[in-house]
């Protein structure tokens, strides 16, 4: 078994274990982030709408910046994840406060959805990855890949491994149709 591969098992293996009980642990922390998230995608919607937009969370976990997307007027959304429970449980959040959006569920690694599921990135607006960066094999080359794939859109990645620090940092891919902007967890 190569290293991308034995990574993800043990990804699944863990969250496998931990899924139904994850929310439970995380309540001091999603209180505590709530406020950075939300600024940092009202600042995204200064530039990229998120009325209407379609958004995709990539490693959704329990849904948490799926739901703040949603708070914010988004019109379809995404979610991917290794996990079922997870994915079963964040597309259950949003319908329970919007019965009336269009939920996707990708149970998938973030490089086998880009390479099974390509026909779909060119319809995503934004991209959100929160704290899942570190757990992508090789995900300097997948990100890229991504880019690749997604011709326009948005992405927002909160993780301690954003390159080059500092608080938020836009970059821009051709002709300004691909942005990245990142955020350091805190």
């Amino acid at each position: 078994m190569d290293r991308a591969a034995q990574i993800l098992r043990e990804n699944r293996e863990f969250y496998q274990a931990c899924a139904p009980a994850y929310d439970a642990g995380r309540q001091f922390s999603y209180l505590r982030e709530q406020a950075r998230v939300r600024a940092d995608l009202e600042w995204i919607g200064s530039s990229s709408p998120l009325a209407g937009a379609v958004v995709m969370d990539i490693g959704c976990g329990t849904g948490y910046y799926a739901m703040m997307a949603v708070s914010l007027g988004v019109a379809e959304v995404h979610l991917l994840d290794l996990n079922q429970v997870f994915l079963e449980s964040a597309r259950e959040k949003v319908l329970k406060t919007r019965p009336d959006l269009h939920v996707h569920c990708h149970l998938a690694d973030l490089d086998s959805f880009i390479q099974e599921r390509a026909d779909l990135l060119r319809g995503i607006d934004i991209y959100l990855m929160g704290a899942v960066v570190q757990y992508v094999p090789d995900h300097e080359a997948v990100l890229e890949r991504l880019a690749e794939g997604a011709g326009r859109g948005c992405f927002y990645i909160t993780s301690t491994l954003v390159p080059g620090g500092g608080r938020h940092r836009r970059a821009s891919r051709g002709r300004g149709s691909t942005s990245t902007w990142a955020s350091t967890a805190t």
